[in-house]
């Protein structure tokens, strides 16, 4: 089966972002990377990739595909959260699949609080990942398969489905989840659009407010490491996070720059 650079193209979450294919005998990595250039006094300007996060992409196996169907056909909630509570080792909910157009399990599984809660159990904390993570984007289609249209796809992540379930324990396990394990910026974007439904549902953000998941560290020549002005600043920006690291004197016009000299040149 071939799958088009289109089915993962929504793995990315700037324009200028690029998707990195690695295959290695079994293991099947789909990386997203930054580029951008970086100052040299010996070579000059250098090319830099920041890998931003990776997907694994697994094989599926009859086994799987059978727990799948069975998962499918269950005819009530109880009887999924009984089987996936039978399952002797969770990795399987773990693993991304392109037969789910890179999504996972879990993430499908999300409209259910109690298989959030047999999922996310600390006790299955062995098969959790800071590499790769489970919760982001997944790309669905609007309409049936018997639809003559052609298909068109939204995106909507594990967070958005139990919302719209209406399952406010899924919520408060998922975002437990991120804060623990994938507790880095890339997160963020799933909160972009829906932070006021949180607060209007009760749901507490506090620790992911405090967590990385809205700070991004970064080194770059652009940015002094140290500065005469010891006061802290907050400021607004509106444009990309990824083109934050070229517009320090954007963002600060107004404080004197340890860049220029005396004659007021960069």
């Amino acid at each position: 089966m071939i799958h088009s650079l289109e089915s993962v193209n929504f793995l990315k979450v700037d324009g200028d972002n690029y998707i990195l294919f690695e295959c290695a005998e079994e293991d099947r990595t789909i990386s997203i990377q930054q580029e951008y250039s970086l100052k040299s006094a010996e070579t000059g300007e250098e090319t830099q990739f920041d890998k931003i996060y990776s997907i694994k992409i697994h094989e599926i196996t009859l086994r799987e595909l059978l727990l799948f169907e069975s998962l499918y056909v269950c005819r009530t909630q109880s009887d999924i959260v009984n089987l996936v509570s039978q399952q002797p080792a969770p990795l399987v909910f773990y693993k991304s699949f392109l037969e789910f157009d890179c999504s996972n399990m879990a993430s499908i599984l999300s409209f259910d609080s109690r298989s959030m809660a047999a999922l996310l159990d600390e006790s299955n904390s062995e098969f959790f990942s800071d590499e790769f993570p489970i919760f982001f984007k997944n790309k669905t289609p609007k309409q049936g398969e018997n639809s003559k249209r052609p298909v068109e796809y939204y995106y909507r992540t594990a967070i958005d489905r139990a919302l719209k379930c209406n399952q406010v324990k899924a919520v408060d396990l998922i975002i437990d989840y991120i804060v623990k394990f994938q507790n880095n910026y890339i997160s963020s974007f799933m909160f972009n659009e829906i932070l006021p439904t949180l607060l209007e549902k009760g749901i507490t953000i506090a620790a992911l407010l405090e967590s990385d998941v809205f700070s991004l560290p970064f080194d770059f020549d652009d940015w002094p490491s140290s500065h005469t002005d010891k006061e802290t600043y907050m400021r607004g920006y509106n444009n990309t996070i990824f083109q934050l690291r070229y517009d320090y004197l954007t963002i600060f016009p107004d404080i004197p720059s340890i860049f220029n000299d005396d004659d007021g040149e960069e």
